[in-house]
């Protein structure tokens, strides 16, 4: 089994997305991939983590430090709903995050990419992955900035652990700056463009992805944090104003490194 690089699943979501009626908006989200955010659709695998073709920002190295608890990934994700305040938000914990790993693996080996090098960036299953990390994520139902909004936060057993998870996301995006997926007999077909950002974490990376599909255009912002130990992705489907949801992003990523930093 092959693991899907980061931009693959927006593509996923936006298949589902196009299929929903535009009176019905996104429907609720289910579990993410490892340093992947949870969609905004009911797709099994379940994903807003889109493409990111370089990294916006890059820091020195983090020292080893501590994996997170899920206890304590799960806290963080509660402060960020605390400071959201936002009804209808909802944490997905890490146990819940896993029990899709298998129904995860099913939906990534039915997805066709060209250029096929874009499928993948590493060999191994997504199941074995999820088996060394700690996560949650909170999902903010649609409003009137962006369709859905999602945060992941992953810690991992190291800090190597993480910055291979970045070198790796940085290759897939430097070589699929334009890329289409088929899945369940459904084809879209996506754009990728660098989005600078700036967050407090050691290396920081951020696109807007462009996905077309059956005559819609759906926009994705993805920012990345990775951080020690730590990955955090902010994902907004649909943003209305990149720049004030860039800064969101931003700010959202920064509050979560800080109540990690309190743990």
């Amino acid at each position: 089994m092959k693991k899907t690089a980061l931009w693959a699943m927006p593509l996923a979501a936006a298949l589902a997305l196009a299929g929903c009626s535009a009176t019905q908006g996104a429907p609720a989200p289910t579990q993410p991939a490892v340093g992947q955010s949870p969609s905004a659709t009911q797709t099994p695998a379940a994903t807003d983590a889109a493409a990111a073709p370089s990294p916006s920002a890059a820091g020195t190295p983090a020292a080893e430090g501590k994996q997170l608890t899920a206890d304590e990934v799960f806290a963080v994700a509660n402060a960020l709903k605390d400071d959201e305040a936002t009804a209808g938000a909802q944490i997905l914990k890490d146990a819940e995050l896993k029990a899709g790993a298998a129904q995860l693996d099913q939906f990534v080996a039915s997805m066709k990419v060209k250029p096929e090098a874009c499928g993948a960036f590493a060999s191994g299953g997504i199941s074995e992955i999820l088996e060394t990390v700690n996560m949650a994520a909170l999902v903010v139902p649609g409003n009137a900035s962006a369709a859905s909004t999602s945060v992941s936060i992953i810690s991992y057993g190291s800090a190597s652990d993480v910055r291979n998870m970045a070198a790796k996301q940085k290759k897939s995006f430097d070589e699929c700056a334009t890329f289409t997926l088929e899945i369940q007999g459904r084809e879209a077909s996506a754009m990728l463009q660098d989005t600078k950002a700036k967050t407090d974490a050691d290396t920081t990376m951020a696109s807007l992805g462009k996905v077309k599909v059956e005559g819609q255009t759906v926009k994705t912002l993805s920012v990345y944090g990775f951080d020690g130990n730590n990955a955090v992705a902010v994902i907004l489907t649909a943003p209305k104003d990149i720049d004030a949801a860039l800064t969101k992003a931003e700010k959202t990523i920064n509050a979560a490194l800080k109540h990690i930093a309190d743990k």
